[in-house]
């Protein structure tokens, strides 16, 4: 019997999933990030195939026992194509992006939208037609608004604000004095931009995020309007991509996800009381699975999965 593979790879992680033909998932494998816009090339290749090793490991089965093997992680398929044939010679291997394997997490449809907010954030759409687009989604320079890098960096403003006395005192300050174990603001500025730590300032100021949703959560007003303006955002990207798909007045599955919005809180409650509004006949589905199961989802596809999407790259 032939098995299938599904891995998701991303800034933060890499999860890789084994399952049978019917889906039935039988095997997990994790390992470090796998963005070559932040990694090199080595540790994303050994990311990548370290959570695939382990996960074949896990279940048992060898590399030659897998069929079909679906990627949505955003790394060259040339880095990995010859430690792919060689570990699993009898495999078909479609690379779908990390937007269409999070729908599937969420929606068994072949249309729809989706609204991410993670480390960084984006909307992708699907059409009847089989049209698909994407608004936002260009990393920091360019926006990642809504994100955890957005409510991350809105803390930082509100804290720098409060310090030399140009905003109001936020409890935001000193619940990442907190989290950060230090006293002052020099404190907060090392952990920024000290040089001590291997990777990009953006995905510490990521992690800053929950400290926002607890500040709004119990009111702060700084911290609420972060939140408030964040969601405006992200119904923006989702309502956006809608329309530009056509699909703004059809009744639709749209998928919320990303560590941000899965977590709950004030900034899905805000979103999906925006969405409520602008797109009324959407269904709003927030995934308990990881992207790594809407590549299984897919993987699992028989008649139907050719068409779903366009294979980006295929190993022969």
């Amino acid at each position: 019997m032939g098995y299938l593979l599904g891995v998701d790879g991303g800034g933060t992680k890499t999860q890789a999933l084994i399952a049978d033909k019917n889906g039935f998932i039988i095997g997990e494998g994790k390992n470090g990030p796998a963005n070559e816009l932040f990694d090199d090339a080595e540790c994303v290749h050994g990311s990548i195939m370290g959570a695939i090793e382990e996960a074949l490991s896990c279940c048992g089965i060898s590399g030659e026992q897998v069929t079909r093997s679906v990627f949505g992680v955003p790394a060259a398929q040339s880095l990995l194509a010859d430690s792919l044939k060689t570990l699993m010679p009898n495999s078909e291997f479609h690379f779908l992006g990390e937007a269409p394997i999070a729908f599937a997490s969420g929606s068994d449809k072949s249309f729809g939208i989706l609204l991410i907010a993670g480390t960084g954030s984006l909307s992708w759409g699907r059409n009847r037609e089989g049209t698909c687009t994407a608004t936002g989604g260009g990393g920091a320079a360019f926006g990642d608004e809504g994100s955890g890098f957005d409510l991350g960096r809105e803390a930082l403003r509100s804290i720098g604000k409060m310090y030399d006395g140009r905003g109001p005192v936020t409890s935001i300050a000193s619940k990442v004095c907190s989290f950060l174990g230090c006293n002052s603001f020099d404190g907060i500025l090392s952990y920024v931009y000290g040089k001590q730590y291997p990777r990009s300032s953006r995905f510490r100021i990521a992690d800053l995020a929950p400290i926002v949703l607890e500040a709004a959560g119990e009111g702060d007003m700084l911290a609420c309007q972060i939140i408030e303006s964040a969601a405006d955002e992200l119904e923006l990207m989702a309502v956006t991509c809608a329309q530009k798909l056509g699909l703004l007045e059809q009744e639709l599955d749209i998928v919320l996800t990303g560590g941000v919005l899965r977590q709950g809180g004030p900034l899905l409650r805000q979103v999906l009381l925006k969405l409520q509004k602008s797109m009324p006949r959407a269904n709003p589905i927030v995934p308990k699975l990881d992207p790594a199961c809407g590549a299984i989802a897919l993987a699992a596809r028989e008649k139907e999965f050719s068409g779903w999407y366009q294979y980006i790259f295929k190993i022969e």
